[in-house]
């Protein structure tokens, strides 16, 4: 097979195997000849109907910086994971399978679990020294809030409410003396219904329907998408939390009396979003 020729090509630094997750095929396994390949830094097998338990040689991949993984069957992850010491992005995205996370390389600074709806048991995130970056929309039901708030960038569950402590009205900016801003969390309250474009949908990084803008005397000055990338496959009610850390643009430009405003788009792309609160 042409997949097991790719060890051949010893100085790969790309790897894009990946498929639409909406494409019926055949399941796969990575091809062993993988393991030659270690100057590859980029791998994504995205949807490649893996299936079981993948092997245990991604040790040998000691260049690897991103792997993803999403939109697969397999149920657990190998344990080398732990040895790729420049792994920074870490994709396992609707891995509806997986049931257990080992220890991960403490490198790592993205790592994405959302929709692994069968997860049991995640180990310890404290180790994770570099992580910045942690999304388990849909599969919190293991997962130490506290540990969880810290590295909190995107999280989506099934419910109608926002908590008190958010502020329900439109915000207005105030710096406080000897404070500096660490960043903003975002709560909406959205329900998707069954939307014929969802194929697209699930390849946008954001919601297009959905916008944060900095208003600055009655004038908009800056808009952003709410910044996430999966959400729940249902048509119940979903709270959404986005987290927009100190060094990102939303935050950055906030000045004395800027107001914090969330509305939806004018003219939507996508038909049956609804934002609720």
């Amino acid at each position: 097979m042409i997949t097991e020729l790719i060890g051949m090509l010893e100085r790969l630094n790309t790897l894009r195997m990946n498929k639409s997750h909406t494409q019926q095929s055949l399941k796969h396994v990575l091809p062993s000849s993988l393991s030659n390949l270690s100057l590859l830094n980029d791998l994504d097998a995205h949807a490649w109907r893996l299936s079981g338990t993948i092997p245990d040689e991604f040790e040998k991949l000691s260049s690897l910086e991103k792997l993803d993984l999403g939109h697969n069957n397999f149920c657990h992850l190998p344990y080398s994971l732990r040895g790729l010491s420049y792994l920074k992005d870490l994709v396992l995205a609707n891995c509806k399978e997986l049931k257990f996370l080992p220890l991960l390389a403490s490198s790592l600074v993205k790592l994405t679990v959302a929709n692994c709806t069968a997860l049991e048991s995640i180990s310890d995130l404290t180790i994770l020294a570099s992580l910045l970056e942690f999304d388990p929309t849909n599969c919190t039901k293991n997962i130490d809030s506290q540990v969880a708030s810290k590295y909190l960038r995107n999280l989506s569950v099934l419910g109608s409410e926002i908590h008190h402590w958010f502020v329900q009205e439109i915000p207005c900016f105030a710096n406080r003396i000897n404070h500096s801003i660490k960043g903003i969390i975002i709560g909406v309250v959205f329900s998707l219904g069954q939307t014929k474009q969802k194929a697209f949908r699930d390849k946008l990084t954001g919601s297009v329907d959905i916008h944060a803008k900095i208003i600055r005397l009655d004038v908009t000055i800056y808009t952003t998408v709410l910044d996430w990338r999966e959400v729940s496959e249902v048509d119940e009610d979903q709270l959404r939390l986005c987290r927009y850390v100190d060094f990102s643009k939303l935050v950055l430009m906030l000045e004395e009396g800027d107001k914090i405003q969330i509305a939806t788009r004018e003219t939507p792309y996508f038909n049956g979003l609804t934002l609720k609160k």
